[in-house]
C-alpha cells in the first residue's frame, strides 16, 4: 500500500510499490524511480460514478501513477492536509482533493448546483 508523507505544509510524498495512486491532474511536481503516468477516467470508481460526475457536471480530472518509486504532489501553493480514514465517510469538494489510492472508494454526491466527491475506505 502506498505510504503518504508530508514533506512540508505544501508538498506530499507518496511512496509507490506497484499500486495505483490517483491525483488531481497537474499536481505531480516530481518523481523518482520507475513510475508511469496516465489519465484516469474512473479514478478508482466505477462506470456509475463516471456517469454521476457527468450528470452533476463534476469536472474532476484525475491522473494515475503506477510503478515503484516516490511521487511528489503539490498544487498551486495550497496547503496540504493528510487525513486517515478508518470506516468513516467524508465529503470533500473535488477541487480540494490532491491524491489517494485504491483503499478509498470515491463517489459523487449531488447537492443542488454543486458536486462533491465523497470517499470512504474500501472494504
Amino acid at each position: 500500500m502506498p505510504n503518504y508523507t508530508l514533506i512540508n505544509e505544501k508538498l506530499l510524498e507518496v511512496a509507490v510499490a506497484g499500486e495505483e495512486v490517483y491525483s488531481k491532474k497537474g499536481a505531480m511536481v516530481a518523481f523518482t524511480g520507475d513510475i508511469t503516468f496516465a489519465r484516469s477516467f474512473l479514478a478508482g470508481g466505477g462506470v456509475q460514478d463516471l456517469a454521476m460526475r457527468q450528470v452533476t457536471g463534476e469536472a474532476f480530472q484525475v491522473m494515475t501513477a503506477r510503478g515503484h518509486g516516490n511521487v511528489y504532489y503539490a498544487y498551486r501553493g495550497f496547503f496540504v492536509l493528510s487525513i486517515a480514514l478508518a470506516g468513516e465517510t467524508m465529503y470533500i469538494e473535488s477541487e480540494s482533493l490532491l491524491a489517494f489510492d485504491g483503499r478509498l472508494r470515491t463517489g459523487t454526491a449531488f447537492l443542488g448546483n454543486q458536486g462533491l466527491v465523497q470517499g470512504w475506505p474500501a472494504a
